[in-house]
């Protein structure tokens, strides 16, 4: 009840903020908002990583293998001293003896998966141990692999987050009809309530930045044009010029830090860089720092090196979590 009633206030904000012109910069994936189309997941979107990663990637290579191997293919190639199993199909390479899917996996990662498993691997939304399936205890070999797979994506995929999504429906259908959303794909549902996930200093000023062919010339004439100098700084300030060049060049993480240190989110705003408003000004001493109230960077009129601005930045974003070097924190002390 509790997790419900925290998704359901978090679909009214991010609604409430959608309909404001705003966007709510959390890290929800494309799987979620499919769910929130109504459209079941696959097994694709399972974690990624470790045993269940590596169950879903094995199940793929099976099927481009025209599926996985019956029971007699499965004893011809035992009797042949063929090792088509987890071991060969995985890593084609392999010539040691042959292992069976559950040897496989304890060998290459660590642990067993199992339709009950007493270590936990398979939990419930709250943490508990389940038994995956009505077949009781099974065991976990190239013939129950898909049912594993599906039965995962059955609980963690459905089951477990059904509740939540139904909450978070609920809030968002408070604020205006869910229906007039079904037109967006999952994507444009990430991006207009939470904005884009990586940070293209040219998104909504060229074409080419959803096809992900940015060019860096393209980005540094986007940050030129769209980041305003103020006070004594102008296009040609060298400060200025070193701040586009290291923006152009950092990557996805410096970049929401930049754009959480200046405008107090890590995202762009729909619209891009020009609806930012991001501004820079000069300041005396050695430390950068900003107003995020009216979105400007304070920049040392001395900075004559890249290095320089990088160390200011850094120590700028490190410092984001005690309040960063904002004009709140600094007005006194001396910077």
């Amino acid at each position: 009840a509790e997790a419900a009633s925290r998704f359901r206030f978090l679909g009214r904000l991010t609604a409430k903020a959608y309909r404001d012109g705003f966007t709510v910069p959390l890290p929800l994936s494309r799987a979620f908002f499919s769910l929130f189309l109504g459209r079941p997941l696959t097994a694709a979107s399972l974690p990624p990583g470790g045993v269940v990663g590596a169950c879903v990637r094995l199940l793929e290579e099976y099927a481009k293998m025209d599926g996985l191997p019956t029971e007699a293919e499965r004893k011809a190639a035992k009797d042949a001293g063929v090792a088509h199993l987890p071991c060969t199909v995985m890593v084609p390479s392999y010539s040691g003896p042959a292992m069976t899917v559950q040897d496989y996996f304890l060998a290459a990662y660590g642990e067993m998966p199992r339709f009950v498993d007493p270590e936990g691997l398979v939990v419930d939304a709250g943490g508990n141990a389940v038994e995956l399936g009505d077949g009781g205890v099974l065991t976990l070999d190239e013939a129950s692999l898909k049912r594993f797979v599906d039965s995962l994506c059955d609980l963690w995929l459905d089951k477990c987050v059904r509740p939540q999504m139904l909450a978070f429906r609920e809030g968002a259908q408070e604020v205006f009809p869910v229906a007039s959303l079904l037109r967006f794909s999952p994507l444009e549902l990430q991006r207009l309530f939470c904005g884009h996930q990586e940070v293209v200093w040219t998104a909504y000023i060229s074409q080419d930045w959803l096809t992900g062919e940015v060019l860096e010339e393209d980005e540094l004439r986007a940050l030129t044009e769209h980041i305003m100098p103020v006070g004594r700084f102008t296009r040609e300030s060298q400060p200025f010029l070193l701040l586009v060049k290291e923006l152009a060049s950092m990557g996805n993480s410096g970049r929401a830090s930049f754009l959480d240190f200046v405008t107090a989110t890590p995202r762009l705003p729909p619209g891009g860089l020009p609806r930012a408003g991001i501004k820079v000004a000069p300041r005396g001493g050695t430390r950068v720092w900003a107003q995020t109230c009216v979105r400007t960077l304070y920049l040392p009129e001395g900075l004559e090196t890249a290095k320089e601005l990088r160390g200011a930045l850094e120590e700028a974003f490190a410092n984001a979590a005690l309040g960063g070097f904002h004009e709140q924190n600094l007005s006194g002390a001396a910077a």
